[in-house]
């Protein structure tokens, strides 16, 4: 029998509640007009749906750069952490994971995209935010975290590497390919202004491959790879470098 790391079950579990999360969001926003006003009745007061609350619950901001909450609850973000990426750390939960969502702030009727979690032991999340962002956190349970804005490498042409990676992109490209040589499992996900994105999944039985991926149209976007130390990945967007 074949043996999964603790690593790679976190990045298992984290691609697929993203896929997760992603679908559930497409679905309500999809069957909004008929379930909006059930949900808003039923729901508008439980950790499921926080944003529809008719008084939202503030997290509480301990300083530097930590939040607070008893579950699910708002974010405020301060003028510093507006249009970056932004590094989400789980510092105290008991089990489970956050769900992060981000919303625009003083849109009205704007449901928010579900843009990636984060678990207990996991390196910082990162994902993207923009000028109107506001975030919100899905929790089951009490919950305190350090949300910064994190340097990340610019991705320009073609790079290379082998394990994790996060990269900020500010370019014109909105697809390109990855590449992989080993033994291991790969994950490539965009966090754009819509959102979580999964870009592209290598599997154990292909150690040797390649996919193409695309994303709409972002001010800017966090690319993040995840792969172990074993294998060695190639990412080049379309139009860098002459491509």
């Amino acid at each position: 029998m074949t043996s999964t790391s603790a690593p790679a079950t976190a990045r298992i579990n984290r691609f697929t509640a993203g896929v997760v999360g992603v679908v559930a969001v497409v679905l309500a926003m999809s069957l909004g007009g008929a379930l909006l006003p059930f949900i808003e009745r039923s729901l508008s007061h439980t950790d499921e749906f926080p944003w529809l609350a008719d008084e939202p619950v503030e997290a509480v901001a301990e300083g530097d750069g930590v939040w607070s909450a008893a579950g699910s609850a708002h974010v405020r973000l301060p003028a510093g952490l507006r249009g970056v990426p932004l590094a989400v750390e789980l510092l105290e939960l008991d089990g489970g994971h956050l769900s992060l969502y981000l919303g625009r702030e003083g849109v009205a009727d704007d449901y928010p995209v579900f843009a990636g979690s984060v678990w207990d032991d996991d390196p910082p999340q990162v994902i993207a935010g923009f000028d109107d962002s506001e975030l919100w956190v899905k929790a089951e349970r009490a919950w305190r975290a350090r949300i910064v804005a994190p340097e990340l490498t610019e991705l320009t042409g073609e790079v290379r590497g082998r394990g994790d990676a996060v990269f900020v992109y500010h370019g014109e490209a909105t697809s390109g390919t990855v590449s992989w040589v080993g033994d291991a499992s790969l994950y490539l996900t965009g966090y754009t202004i819509e959102g979580y994105h999964p870009l592209a999944t290598g599997e154990l039985d292909e150690p040797v491959g390649s996919r193409r991926f695309v994303w709409q149209e972002t001010p800017y976007a966090v690319i993040q790879v995840e792969a172990s130390d074993e294998l060695s990945w190639t990412l080049a967007l379309d139009g860098e470098d002459g491509r």
